[in-house]
């Protein structure tokens, strides 16, 4: 029987290699319909429970049974209550967090800004920040002392003594 080797693949294929991230164009428009939708439904309904709490606080207040409609009211209340205290916690979560990005000094002048301001002045510090250099091997670090390190005082030469003896050990 004779053995038949195949070396090499000569089929070339396209590259179909699909960015994970990437979302085609008819998924987008799916999704932007399907979202405009449940938008126009959400609103329905909100309108739909507004009118039938209209209608009923309008019956009450016709049968004059007032007390019925005045503990509806506080019920909505105390809900209202809870969730503006919610969402003044995450303001304040948000504010404090914020706060503590700027320096200390500017902290108690910028506690009374309104939230976007305070975003928008905390991109622009952060933005201003300049970055470490990269890391460079094998690059001299700048120092600042004189050539002849005998002219330093011996205080100045304690402190900078590994930088002398560097000098003079990377010069062989």
């Amino acid at each position: 029987m004779e053995e038949v080797k195949i070396e090499g693949n000569d089929v070339k294929q396209p590259d179909t290699k699909v960015d994970e991230n990437e979302t085609p164009d008819w998924a987008k428009k799916r999704i932007s319909e399907i979202s405009a939708q449940k938008n126009e439904y959400k609103e329905k309904y909100e309108a739909m429970l507004k009118e039938q709490s209209d209608a009923k606080a309008k019956e009450l207040e016709e049968q004059g049974k007032y007390q019925e409609l005045l503990t509806e009211r506080e019920k909505e209340l105390e809900v209202l209550k809870v969730e503006a205290e919610a969402g003044r916690k995450i303001i304040q979560g948000r504010r404090d967090a914020l706060l503590s990005k700027l320096p200390e000094d500017e902290r108690e002048k910028l506690s009374n800004v309104e939230l976007d301001v305070l975003e928008y002045i905390v991109s622009k510090v952060d933005s201003d920040k300049k970055d470490n250099p990269p890391h460079t091997p094998y690059t001299k670090r700048e120092d600042n002392l004189p050539d002849d390190w005998t002219e330093l005082s011996p205080e100045d030469r304690r402190k900078n003594w590994s930088t002398i003896l560097g000098r003079y050990t990377t010069k062989k």
